[in-house]
């Protein structure tokens, strides 16, 4: 079959992002993406529900899946299969475990106030942040400065960096990242939260098995809090009720 001009398929995945509720502007489709791994070939990606579910990840993400058909059952409706063989080669390895699992959620926070971004809503965003840093009118950088970093020898006190991968945003563009490029006392792989909203930079787990280890382990706690009505999760960490972000870090 006869390949689709390149044009036309970002055109095609463009009105796959206006879809899923992402907002790109065209010049945004000029800008370049800095991945610094190569291509990793997977094979065997099973759908959301009706594949096999293998490894540490899929049987927290199993977990997650359970508690969202009990609680939000329209949340989980809105979790996609998995992404196809294609998308799982442009991701980093670390990343592939989930998106073997879930393509992206809809835009409704259907991941405790956050949604799971697609491949190309991944590829998206990451590109927006970087044209954010390459268009910016501070050349000396330093909307850095009012960020902090609560773990600085691990990760960057920095409003963005190549080597950072969005696989999670929020109504605010807030979310969670893999981290590939950690300071020294870091680990390859860490997720790190990201965003405008968070003046801090922090580590919230060494790698995505302890992130999900994580996740359900406040569900196992029952600090979980859901409003039906919102269709929204919180936790309930030390007394007090908070979002996804804060109860990791506790």
């Amino acid at each position: 079959m006869e390949q689709a001009p390149a044009r036309d398929r970002k055109e095609d995945q463009h009105r796959h992002l206006a879809r899923e509720g992402h907002h790109i502007e065209r010049t945004r489709r000029r800008c370049p993406r800095f991945w610094p791994w190569g291509h990793v070939r997977i094979v065997g990606a099973q759908g959301v529900g009706c594949g096999k579910f293998t490894g540490v990840i899929a049987d927290r993400f199993r977990t997650i899946l359970d508690f969202y058909e009990r609680e939000l059952p329209i949340q989980r409706a809105e979790y996609s299969p998995a992404a196809d063989t294609a998308e799982l080669e442009r991701l980093p390895p670390q990343l592939v475990p989930l998106f073997e699992l879930c393509n992206g959620t809809g835009s409704s926070g259907g991941f405790f106030g956050n949604d799971l971004l697609s491949v190309a809503g991944l590829e998206a965003s990451r590109s927006e942040w970087e044209l954010i840093i390459a268009s910016s009118d501070d050349p000396d950088g330093d909307y850095h400065d009012v960020i902090e970093s609560r773990s600085p020898d691990a990760v960057s006190a920095l409003y963005w960096k190549t080597g950072w991968v969005p696989f999670s945003v929020d109504g605010g563009g807030n979310g969670f990242a893999l981290d590939l490029a950690p300071e020294p006392g870091g680990t390859i792989g860490q997720i790190i939260n990201y965003g405008p909203d968070e003046d801090y930079r922090v580590v919230v787990a060494d790698s995505l098995e302890s992130f999900f280890d994580k996740i359900v382990a406040l569900l196992d706690a029952g600090a979980a809090v859901v409003d039906r009505d919102a269709g929204w999760v919180n936790f309930v960490v030390d007394g007090r009720e908070t979002h996804l972000l804060t109860a990791l870090r506790a």
